[in-house]
Parts: C-alpha cells; sequence; structure tokens
C-alpha cells in the first residue's frame, strides 16, 4: 500500500490530468509549434499546483499558480485558483481579489463558476450593487440558480427594495416552483408596499396549503388590521384564540393590535403575559422583555423588577431572559447580593455556565458562605476540569473552613491545568494560595518553592510577598529576602494594615526596633477591625517592650488580650511584663 502522502500525490496527478485533458480541450486553442515548450512547462506548474492544494499546501499552491501564469498568461482556470487564494489572504487587498476573479471570467465569460465566486466575493465585501447584475445571469444557470435567487431576494430586502424584491420572488417561484419561505417573503414584501388584499389572498393560501401551522392564520388577522378594519382584525385573533388559547403568535398579536389602537393599559398587560409565557419563544420573550424595561423606567423605578423576580421561579430550559436579567442589574449598577439569585438559576439551566458558576462561587466566598462555595466550586469542576479560579475558591474555602486535606485536593487537582491559562496573575494567586496551605500544614521548604513560584508568573503579587516575608520572618531565615519583600508589599499597598505589620515585624527580627515601631503604629491606624488585630497589637507591645516602653507594651497587649488573641505566650507576657519569644 502506498504511503498517504504519496497515495494523495498520485491521486492528484490522476485528477489534473484529467482535468487539464477537459479544460485544454474546452478552452484555449494552442500552436503546438511555436507554444509548445511553454504550454508544457504551464502544465506542469499547473498540475503540481493542484496537487498542492489537495495536500492542503497553500503557499507551494500560490507560487506554482504564479510560476505557470508566468508560462501561459491567458490560463483562465490558474488566475480563478489564484483570486481564491488571494482572497483568503488580508494582506490583499480587496480590488486586487476583485480584479483576479474579473480577469478570470473575462478569459472564460461562460464559465459560471467565476461569475458565481466573483458575485460571493463581492457580497462578502459589501459590493452588493455590484453583485445584482452577475447573480441575474446566474438565475438562468439551472444547477446555480437556485442560490442565485436566495442571495438577490436578500440584498432587495436589505435594501428595502420591495417592488424589486417582489419581481425576484415571483420569478423564483415561476422557474423553481417556489415554497414556503418564498410566499412568506412575498408577503411581507406585498405587506410592506400596501398590497393589502393582495397580502391576505396569500395568506389564504398558506393557510389552506399549510392546515396544522398557527401561524398563517394569525396572517389573516394581522392583514386585516394593516387595512385598518380593526374589528375584524380581533374577530380573526379571538377565532384562532378560541381553537387554540396557548397561541404565541396570536398572543404577539394582540400587542401590535393594542399597540395600533392606542391601549396602553391593555398593551402592557399583554407584553407582560407574552413575556411570562413559558411556550412563548425565547428569543421573543427577551425582546419584548428589553423594551418593556426601556418603555417603564420612571422616577419609582423599574416595573421590570417584579416580572424578574417572577421569572426566577419559572422553569426554564434557555438562559436568554437571565442574561438581560444580569444586563439589566449591571446597569442599575445593583449590589453584588442581588446577582446571587440570577447565576443560580443560570446554573440551574446550564451547569457547566463557567462565569455564571465563577460569579456564584465569587459571590459565595465573599459572603462567606464557605461551605457552599466548595460545593458549588466542586460541582463546576465536574463540566470543565481547568477552571483555575475554582480550584483556587475551593481551596481557600476549604483552608478556612479547617478543612485542610480538601484544600489540598483542589490544589492539586489543579496543578495539571495551570497552564491552561494565559493570565499570569491567576497562575500567581493559584501557587500563592497553595503556598498558604502547605505552609498551614507545616510543609515548610514545598511552601517556600509555590511562594517562589507565584512570583516568577507575578512578581508584585502582594499576597505572596506579604505572607512569604512574614513565614521567614518568623523563622529568622532568608531575613534580607524577606525585607525587601515586605518592603514592597507596603509599597504597592501603603495603607494595608497587614502588610504594614509584617514589615514592621521584619524589622523587629532584625533588631531595629525604631523602624519596627514607626511601622507598627502605621499598621494600628490603619486598622479595620479584623480577626488580626490582635496579633497586630501584641506586635506592638513586643516591639515597645524592647524598646523599654513598658506602659505601652502592657496597654497593647491587655488590647490584643481583649480582642481575643490565640497567641500562647500573651498571658505570661502580661504576668512577668516582658518579651518573651514563641
Amino acid at each position: 500500500m502506498l504511503p498517504m502522502k504519496r497515495y494523495l500525490r498520485a491521486w492528484c496527478v490522476g485528477w489534473c490530468l484529467i482535468f487539464l485533458a477537459v479544460n485544454g480541450a474546452a478552452g484555449r486553442k494552442v500552436s503546438v509549434s511555436g507554444q509548445e515548450t511553454n504550454i508544457r512547462k504551464y502544465n506542469k506548474c499547473y498540475l503540481e499546483a493542484i496537487c498542492q492544494k489537495a495536500m492542503g499546501n497553500h503557499a507551494a499552491e500560490y507560487e506554482l499558480l504564479e510560476h505557470a501564469l508566468k508560462y501561459c498568461p491567458q490560463a483562465s482556470e490558474a488566475v480563478f485558483e489564484l483570486a481564491q487564494l488571494r482572497a483568503q489572504n488580508p494582506l490583499f487587498s480587496e480590488d486586487d481579489v476583485d480584479s483576479l476573479f474579473q480577469e478570470a471570467l473575462r478569459l472564460d465569460s461562460a464559465n459560471n463558476q467565476y461569475r458565481w465566486e466573483l458575485a460571493r466575493h463581492k457580497l462578502t465585501v459589501g459590493k452588493l450593487d455590484e453583485a445584482v447584475p452577475l447573480l441575474n445571469e446566474l438565475t438562468r444557470d439551472r444547477v446555480l440558480r437556485y442560490n442565485a435567487f436566495s442571495f438577490l431576494a436578500t440584498i432587495y430586502e436589505r435594501q428595502n427594495k420591495d417592488s424589486l424584491l417582489l419581481y425576484t420572488l415571483q420569478r423564483w417561484e415561476s422557474e423553481e416552483g417556489g415554497d414556503e419561505s418564498v410566499s412568506m417573503a412575498k408577503y411581507r414584501a406585498l405587506s410592506r408596499l400596501g398590497r393589502y388584499q393582495e397580502a391576505l389572498g396569500l395568506a389564504d393560501t398558506l393557510c389552506m396549503n399549510y392546515p396544522q401551522s398557527d401561524y398563517y392564520p394569525v396572517l389573516r388577522a394581522e392583514s386585516y388590521l394593516y387595512m385598518g378594519d380593526t374589528l375584524k382584525a380581533l374577530a380573526e385573533n379571538q377565532k384562532i384564540m378560541k381553537q387554540s388559547p396557548e397561541n404565541g403568535y396570536a398572543q404577539l398579536f394582540l400587542v401590535r393590535y393594542y399597540q395600533q389602537t392606542g391601549r396602553k393599559d391593555s398593551l402592557l398587560k399583554k407584553v407582560e403575559e407574552v413575556i411570562m409565557n413559558p411556550k412563548q419563544d425565547m428569543e421573543t420573550r427577551v425582546q419584548f422583555m428589553g423594551n418593556y424595561i426601556n418603555a417603564n423606567r420612571g422616577a419609582d423605578g423599574y416595573r421590570a423588577d417584579s416580572l424578574f423576580g417572577e421569572l426566577l421561579n419559572q422553569p426554564m430550559e434557555e438562559a436568554g431572559l437571565m442574561n438581560l436579567y444580569v444586563s439589566y442589574l449591571a446597569q442599575k449598577k445593583a449590589p453584588d447580593s442581588l446577582y446571587a439569585p440570577v447565576m443560580h438559576k443560570m446554573l440551574e439551566i446550564d451547569p457547566s455556565d463557567k462565569q455564571s458558576r465563577l460569579r456564584e462561587v465569587w459571590s459565595l466566598f465573599q459572603k462567606q458562605q464557605y461551605k457552599e462555595a466548595v460545593a458549588s466550586a466542586a460541582e463546576g469542576l465536574k463540566y470543565d476540569k481547568t477552571q483555575i479560579l475554582l480550584y483556587i475558591l475551593g481551596g481557600n474555602s476549604s483552608m478556612i473552613l479547617g478543612e485542610k486535606e480538601k484544600a489540598l485536593e483542589f490544589f492539586e487537582g489543579g496543578r495539571p491545568y495551570v497552564n491552561n491559562t494565559s493570565e499570569r496573575e491567576t497562575i500567581s494567586d493559584y501557587f500563592s494560595a497553595y503556598a498558604d496551605l502547605l505552609h498551614e500544614m507545616e510543609r515548610k521548604e514545598e511552601s517556600y518553592a509555590m511562594y517562589d513560584s507565584s512570583l516568577v508568573y507575578n512578581p508584585s503579587n502582594v499576597s505572596t510577598l506579604n505572607n512569604y516575608a512574614y513565614y521567614l520572618s518568623l523563622g529568622e531565615e532568608h531575613l534580607d529576602k524577606a525585607m525587601k519583600m515586605a518592603s514592597l508589599a507596603v509599597k504597592y499597598a501603603p495603607d494595608e494594615a497587614t502588610f504594614l505589620d509584617t514589615y514592621a515585624w521584619v524589622y523587629f527580627v532584625t533588631h531595629d526596633y525604631d523602624n519596627a515601631r514607626i511601622y507598627i503604629e502605621k499598621a494600628i491606624k490603619n486598622l479595620k477591625g479584623n480577626k488580626t488585630d490582635a496579633s497586630v497589637y501584641e506586635h506592638a507591645g513586643d516591639i515597645y517592650s524592647q524598646l523599654g516602653l513598658k506602659d505601652e507594651a502592657l496597654k497593647a497587649w491587655k488590647k490584643a488580650m481583649e480582642l481575643k488573641s490565640e497567641s500562647t505566650t500573651l498571658e505570661r507576657k502580661l504576668k512577668q511584663q516582658k518579651y518573651i519569644r514563641q
């Protein structure tokens, strides 16, 4: 058996020989005497280019095509292939590509495939008017005319040229037989042109041809409404709703009816019914809710609040309305607490929704609902094991709960996926949190290695700088490194009491008590009533004691005791009225 590359090449050669034979017979007539050598060289280059194309080697294909055209500049097939390649390359301008397609068509004006690709290129670059004559010619091609009619109809509809649209649809219907979509496009065009009687007739035909449709009977009511016969329009719609009370199209018709007849209260009520109707398609409900929000802003707030509240309790399979709710809350600058039930609902609809999962876990962590944060993070990782933030939040929450082994599971679980994110700050936070856990588990050397990794990814990670410096100072090791890191942490966050306390303590263990006093007093000024406050006051007492300020030391130690310090030496310090090393 031939290896795959050789097999593909052999297949290309066979296919290309047939292509060239057919193309040569149908295309140019070449004098064997004067141009035989150039034609042979052209065929060789072009054949090789087609082989390279089949193997996906487009750079080689491009070079070979340019070479081939040196031997035979009038070869339409090579010009066309070159145009297709340039169309995929952003280095070439739209005009360059356009001129090549046009040249290919000029050289072989009967080739509708060239004409089709030129039309498609013009549509792609927005030259709709230039595409129209090409598409009109293609409507005479039995193979391509369906697509040509479809594109023409789209162009005329986009340009609001309803007369031309209607003419094209009628031709399409006559030559291709038409279908349901063509009839609907004709109905819309007739309605926009004000030819309501014809539109009504077409609605009758659609009802007859598609008796199972819930939509086409509503078109009859719509036609009467367009004609200004509101009574007949309402009667037609009521007849539909009597037969099918849950018909969503009939519900939507009532919105248009109340709008046109100026019945604002009825309109708002009907809009609310459409929004709350679980059988209505989600796209329509979202559109109506968006309009409802815009229409009901006022000094008393939004009437939409209660609707969104009800929607939270409604079973849903799509998240469209909840996505709108998130945007609505952001627009109102709502507090984070209001997002939580929305995120929960979105996860109920789609448990694999990454953004909703991250937002829910973060919200639970912020609200100190650590047990729930752990559960939600673990659930999210079942659907996507690469979410590093979930490992961080789940691990930190477990640490706070005192569940160190559970926290270790989170951090070890995330290790294989660290490099799946390009966000260096996130990777740094992962290693930092992992290091904190390892230090608590008395795995000191591993902890330091993790802190080092954290600083590789983000040298200004203040949490890493502070914690690493503090733990080094507690062990009275690498104090120069600890001093440098503590200094950087304070530089980046000069009012953070914890960082000032660390900096003060590094000075303390290096016996620079005067500087230690400066920074511990700054730390006390910036305290915010956290659990760590007791430790700051105890450090202050230790520093005052070493400076010989006995009264200040006792006062600070007593404050630490009042704040329920967990220190094992604090009571002895108070009794003996001196600093005792832990």
